[in-house]
C-alpha cells in the first residue's frame, strides 16, 4: 500500500455494540480515496467482541492494521502505540463509539493534499454538531496566539476537533500520559502551546456518541477524571513556569480554573488526601449555606440549568445531606440534557414555572449564566423574589 496521507487511530475497549459502525464510516467506496486513509485499532485487552471484530475487517481491507494489547492500559496509552505504528502525515484520534461523516471525509483529504503547512487542522464548528460542509469549503489560517486570545477555553477542546500534524508530534515529543480521563485536553494543550500557527476548516465531519455510565462505572469514572484533572494541573503548572506569552499564560490560567471546577463536581468519595479533603470541604461549605438558606426561607433547591454538571452538583448536595426539588431551564423542547434528567425521573421545570415566593434557584455552572438567568426572570417579573448563588465561587 502506497504511504497514506491520513491515519486514523482508533482505540478500542469493549465497544462491540459501535464498533463496525465506526469502521464503516471511515471505509471510503473509491478505490483512489480509500488508500489515502489508514485505519489502526488498538484492541485495550477488551472482554468482549471488539477483537474478534478488528480481525474481522483487519482480514478484509489492506488499510487497516491491528494491534492487540496484552493488558489494559487506558486510551492515552493505547494510542500512543498507534502513534508508533502510524505511517501517515497527519493524524486523526477516532472513539471506537463515534463514526466520522462519510460523506465529508473526501473533501477533507482534498484539502489535506494541497500541504497544509500547519501543524494542526482545526475545524472551526463544534464537531459534534452538524454543520453544512460543501466543495465551497472556507478554509483559512490564523495564529495560534490570536486563536487563544479570542477563544482561551480552547485548550479544554476533545482531541476531535483537531488533525495533527504527525512530525510536528514527533519533533515536539508530545504523546499521552497514563491518565485515562483528561488525556486529550494534555495532548491538545502541548499542541496549541508549541504550535505557531493552525489552519482551519469552517466545517463539521465528527458525530459524537454522548452517553453517561451508571453504577460502579459512574464512581469508576468520577475518581479517573479527579486523577486526570490532577495530572492536567501538574502539566499546566508546568508550562505556566516557562511561557513567556503573557496570551497563552493567561489561556492557561483559564484552562486551571475550569480543571478545578470539573473536579469539584466529582461527587463521589475518592481516597484521602489533602487535595480532595480540600475540595470536600468547600463542597460542605456549598451545600450547608445553600440548606440554612432555604431553610431560613422554607424553600425549595432547583438546580439551573438543566445539563450533566447540574446531575453532579445534586448528588454532591446529596452526600451532603441537602435535598434537591429538581431542575430549572429556559429551554425544555428537544433539549437532550433535560429529555435525560427527566427519564432519569427528575423534576425538571421551565423557569417560568417557578414560583418566586417558595422556590430557590442554585446556578450551577459559570457567572455569566447567572447574568443570563437574572436578566430572563426579570423581563418576567420574577428576579426579587429568587436567590442566585454560583457554584464557581466555591471551587
Amino acid at each position: 500500500m502506497s504511504t497514506p496521507l491520513l491515519s486514523f487511530i482508533i482505540p478500542v475497549y469493549n465497544k462491540e455494540n459501535y464498533l463496525e459502525n465506526c469502521i464503516e464510516s471511515v471505509i471510503l467506496p473509491d478505490w483512489d480515496q480509500r488508500r489515502k486513509i489508514e485505519l489502526i485499532l488498538i484492541d485495550d485487552c477488551s472482554g468482549d467482541g471488539s477483537r474478534e471484530i478488528c480481525r474481522k475487517w483487519e482480514a478484509l481491507y489492506p488499510n487497516i492494521s491491528c494491534l492487540y494489547l496484552k493488558e489494559n492500559v487506558g486510551a492515552g496509552m493505547a494510542r500512543n502505540e498507534g502513534l508508533k505504528k502510524a505511517k501517515g502525515k497527519y493524524l486523526f484520534f477516532l472513539d471506537a463509539d463515534d463514526t466520522i461523516q462519510t460523506e465529508k471525509l473526501p473533501y477533507v483529504l482534498d484539502i489535506l493534499e494541497k500541504q497544509v503547512p500547519d501543524p494542526i487542522v482545526c475545524f472551526a464548528k463544534q464537531l459534534r454538531s452538524l454543520g453544512d460542509f460543501s466543495m465551497r469549503t472556507f478554509t483559512y489560517t490564523r495564529k495560534t496566539e490570536k486563536l487563544l486570545k479570542e477563544t482561551p477555553d480552547i485548550l479544554l477542546t476533545s482531541l476531535w476537533n483537531f488533525i495533527f500534524s504527525l512530525d510536528f508530534l514527533k519533533k515536539n515529543s508530545i504523546s499521552f500520559g497514563n491518565e485515562r480521563v483528561c488525556e486529550d485536553y494534555s495532548v491538545v494543550s502541548k499542541v496549541l502551546l508549541a504550535a505557531e500557527e493552525c489552519f482551519f476548516i469552517n466545517g463539521t465531519i465528527y458525530n459524537y456518541r454522548k452517553y453517561v455510565p451508571e453504577g460502579t462505572a459512574l464512581a469508576s469514572n468520577y475518581r479517573e477524571r479527579y486523577h486526570g484533572g490532577q495530572a492536567y494541573l501538574q502539566l499546566l503548572a508546568e508550562y505556566e513556569n516557562i511561557l513567556e506569552s503573557n496570551i497563552k499564560r493567561k489561556a492557561v490560567c483559564q484552562a486551571r480554573e475550569a480543571i478545578r471546577f470539573l473536579m469539584f463536581c466529582t461527587p463521589v468519595p475518592l481516597e484521602h488526601s489533602e487535595e480532595t479533603e480540600r475540595v470536600f470541604q468547600r463542597q460542605k461549605k456549598l451545600a450547608d449555606f445553600i440548606e440554612v438558606r432555604c431553610r431560613e426561607k422554607e424553600r425549595k433547591i432547583y438546580l439551573c440549568p438543566a445539563c450533566d454538571i447540574a446531575l453532579e452538583i445534586s448528588e454532591i448536595m446529596r452526600i451532603h445531606g441537602v435535598d434537591i426539588e429538581g431542575f430549572a431551564d429556559n429551554r425544555l423542547e428537544n433539549n437532550e440534557n433535560v429529555i435525560k434528567i427527566v427519564e432519569r425521573g427528575q423534576l425538571v421545570k421551565s423557569v417560568a414555572q417557578l414560583d418566586k415566593k417558595k422556590d430557590f434557584v442554585c446556578i450551577c455552572h459559570r457567572n455569566y449564566l447567572a447574568d443570563i438567568l437574572s436578566r430572563q426572570l426579570m423581563s418576567m417579573g420574577m428576579e426579587k423574589g429568587i436567590d442566585f448563588y454560583c457554584i464557581q465561587e466555591y471551587v
